[in-house]
Formats: C-alpha cells, structure tokens, sequence
C-alpha cells in the first residue's frame, strides 16, 4: 500500500469515528428529550384546574377590516372631564362605553358615504 491508501483510509476511519460519535450523541440526547416530553405530558395530565383553551376564531374567506382602540381611557377623558376618574376605578366599563360609541360613529359615518356595512363589537366577555 502506498501512502496515499493509508491517508484515505485514515481519513474515511476519522469521518466514520467522528459519525459515529455524532450519532450516539444524537441519539442520547434524543432519548433525554422523549423523557422530559413524557414528564411533561404527565405533569400537564395532572393539572385540573387549568381553564380551557380559548376558542379559535372563525377566518372568514373574505377581507374584514379590524380597528382596535388602544387609548380608550385617555380619548373618553378627552370627552368627558369625568372620564378619567371612572376610568382608574372602571377601566373595562369605559373601554366599553368607547367602543359603542366608536362603532356608532363608524356605522353612521359609513351610511352617510354610502357604504352597507355591518359595524360589530367582538369582545370576550
């Protein structure tokens, strides 16, 4: 054999080693992972009180327009000097108020250009 036979099996012995090696390390840490799944499976079994997953939202087939108000505490205290007061005590209920009369301004701005729309409130309650 020459020495160009013995480096190209030397080689070929490294790389296969080296696969090899990689390999059961794969594999070992594979097995840790199916382990810890299984804990974790067992864990999440075990837990009762969890609330059920919130529904998925139905996508409709066709384009929908979606507004979301992220100031409504300061834009109804713009409007009503007692607004920010209830606001700190009842947050939900003007966010509520705001959205109302968002969609009725919407709705109402919407007839005057013409336009047939459907103005809903979609709120987790």
């Amino acid at each position: 054999m020459t020495w160009i036979s013995i480096a190209i099996a030397a080689a070929a012995l490294i790389v296969a080693t080296c696969g090899l090696t990689a390999y059961v390390l794969m594999r070992r840490q594979a097995q840790v992972l199916e382990l810890r799944i299984a804990d974790l499976a067992a864990e999440l079994d075990g837990i009762v009180d969890a609330p059920p997953a919130p529904p998925v939202p139905a996508v409709p087939n066709r384009p929908i327009i979606t507004i979301e108000i992220l100031n409504p505490i300061e834009l109804a205290s713009s409007q009503v000097r007692a607004a920010s007061l209830v606001g700190s005590w009842k947050p939900d209920a003007i966010t509520k108020m705001v959205y109302n009369e968002a969609a009725k301004q919407i709705s109402s701005q919407l007839a005057e250009e013409g336009v047939v729309a459907e103005v809903l409130i979609h709120a987790a309650d």
